[in-house]
């Protein structure tokens, strides 16, 4: 997992990928239309979605296995708890189609990360996380996802 200011994504030299998810991301504004935009083929893709963030206990810990995900706030602010470990038991089986499975929540506190616009987080396949939690009174956010296979960073 990557928490980071937009400005040092190049702290992290994760190949030609990495570089291109950026380099869409520098040139974006926030009145992005909601879609999903390719930009190389099948290995890195953005999607641009709008929602309404969710109360703490609704969230659905989940993670990935084959593209690691660059997850940045457009406008508006969310919180997304983060789980360290693989110790969680499923709560639904993995889908290869979607590329998630979910986790029943742990007994003891996650972590916190806040989104919002200016900063990015990166989850790896394994990173446990759960999105779209607020951050104060539920809210409406717009959020940039890029997928990026995994095995295709660092080259």
């Amino acid at each position: 997992m990557i928490f980071e200011r937009i400005d040092n994504w190049r702290r992290y030299p994760l190949g030609k990928n990495w570089q291109k998810a950026f380099e869409f991301i520098e040139q974006l504004t926030p009145d992005i239309e909601i879609g999903t935009y390719p930009i190389n083929g099948d290995d890195v893709f953005a999607m641009v979605s709008e929602y309404q963030t969710i109360h703490r206990e609704a969230a659905k810990l989940e993670c990935h296995r084959t593209f690691t995900d660059i997850q940045m706030i457009l406008d508006g602010e969310e919180i997304i708890l983060v789980h360290p470990g693989t110790e969680l038991a499923n709560s639904v089986p993995y889908s290869p189609e979607r590329d998630v499975e979910f986790y029943r929540s742990p007994d003891h506190p996650d972590s916190e990360l806040y989104l919002a616009p200016g900063v990015f987080a990166v989850f790896m396949p394994g990173d446990i996380h759960a999105p779209q939690v607020a951050a104060g009174p539920e809210n409406e956010v717009k959020k940039l996802v890029i997928k990026i296979r995994a095995v295709t960073l660092g080259g």
